[in-house]
């Protein structure tokens, strides 16, 4: 049987960021493919607020603006898994789509419960790549025994993930080992769990005691068909200056400090390098870099001069502002982003921490210098890549990068859908 109907489940779509990329694209691929798409949300829904409204999803939201922080407990979680089972048996869709790191899942797996929908969660990210603040369940009865040895798996989660919880009040710590039962429950049950990465598959393989499909999808095949519209160099007056990119919301674990400090070494070799900064801190992000910090750091490394705020970046400007760029970095903790990619697919050259994955024909290709995360690490790995030849993208290369576009890996994820379908009514 083919899908007719996706569900797709959000929190809430309020931020520029991954995750929503991932969920937008998705709508409007199985959309191309005749399949009829509704989000649905737990908070008021902005078309404006992801990515300039230039996605038009159907959205029906609760209007609740509480985001899942916990407040009220179970009962709060209950009476929006009620909400959540309403809408799913008046829209009747085939597989309900989940997005985050699992979460979202919980909320399904009740609303589903007795129903016969089937789901599937895709993980934007590892649990393991947030403070215990943000992801306590790791530290719950059902997962703590797995701690050390995923907190191994990556430099990153042992500067971030403390072997020993931070002490919670009773009732919290009650939500905490409640909640997380329902997610070890939740993954159990879905017919389909998608990561991005072999990392993230052992994870949850030992968290969830489930396998999962490692995919990955960074930007449509249109990109490597672009042509540079107006010219960011000229703009911003970067003419004969060798150009340094980064992109990403100001979150702490994106790790824009370590760019700075990279960036500050490299110019004592590099004099003529700039550094151009695009996003900025998201509301709803509880882990957004402070207003003005990062603009304090570039003062006292005293490389203000040669650094460039640009805020947020729309849509409508973004593969040009990567095209004029010698080298992009990227040195968040994660195992998969879109940003690397997108500038990859553009022909340029990308430093990005050594904890992203990455397949041996893509780095066959002498376009991805991958370094630790540490300021002298990623500064060589800089200086290393603004030194490298740059060439235009031939056959190979293309190639290679067309495997990660959108219309791949949503073809691979539509496949096993329907399978998942298939069987739910076997």
């Amino acid at each position: 049987m083919e899908i007719r109907r996706i569900a797709w489940f959000y929190t809430e779509l309020a931020q520029s960021g991954g995750g929503e990329r991932l969920s937008l694209e998705g709508e409007r691929f199985f959309a191309g493919e005749g399949i009829e798409n509704l989000f649905l949300a737990y908070s008021p829904h902005d078309p404006r607020a992801a990515f300039e409204g230039r996605y038009s999803p159907r959205v029906v939201s609760k209007g609740d603006a509480r985001f899942l922080k916990g407040e009220g407990g179970i009962p709060a979680v209950l009476s929006q898994a009620a909400w959540l089972r309403r809408k799913l048996l008046e829209f009747r869709p085939d597989i309900v789509m989940t997005e985050g790191t699992f979460v979202q899942a919980v909320h399904v797996y009740l609303a589903t419960l007795g129903t016969g929908i089937p789901y599937a969660a895709q993980a934007a990210g590892s649990l393991f790549a947030y403070p215990p603040e943000r992801e306590r369940s790791k530290y719950s009865l059902a997962f703590r025994r797995h701690v050390r040895g995923i907190r191994e798996l990556a430099v990153g989660y042992r500067e971030t993930v403390p072997l020993e919880a931070p002490p919670l009040p009773f009732a919290k710590r009650a939500y905490n080992e409640a909640f997380s039962l329902l997610k070890l429950l939740a993954l159990r049950k879905a017919s389909r769990v998608f990561v991005h990465s072999e990392r993230t598959r052992r994870e949850v393989g030992l968290l969830y005691g489930r396998d999962a499909l490692p995919l990955r999808g960074a930007y449509p095949k249109t990109i490597f068909s672009h042509r540079t519209g107006s010219d960011p160099r000229a703009r911003l007056g970067l003419e004969g200056r060798k150009v340094v990119l980064t992109l990403s919301r100001h979150a702490g674990h994106k790790r824009m400090d370590l760019v700075l400090r990279a960036f500050a070494l490299l110019t004592e070799r590099v004099k003529d390098a700039v550094l151009l900064i695009g996003g900025k801190s998201w509301p709803c992000d509880e882990f957004r870099v402070p207003e003005g910090s990062l603009e304090g750091l570039a003062r006292e490394l005293g490389v203000w001069e040669s650094v460039r705020f640009l805020g947020y970046v729309p849509d409508a400007g973004l593969w040009d502002l990567y095209a004029c760029c010698d080298a992009f970095i990227h040195m968040d903790l994660a195992d998969f982003d879109i940003a690397p990619y997108e500038a990859l697919a553009l022909g340029r050259k990308v430093v990005w921490s050594e904890e992203m994955e990455a397949e041996p024909d893509l780095m066959s290709l002498g376009r991805v210098f991958p370094a630790a995360p540490e300021p002298a690490a990623a500064a060589a790995a800089l200086e290393a890549a603004l030194d490298a030849p740059g060439a235009p993208l031939d056959a190979r290369t293309r190639a290679v990068l067309e495997r990660y576009s959108w219309e791949e890996y949503f073809k691979a994820m539509l496949c096993e859908l329907n399978s998942a379908v298939r069987e739910s009514r076997a």
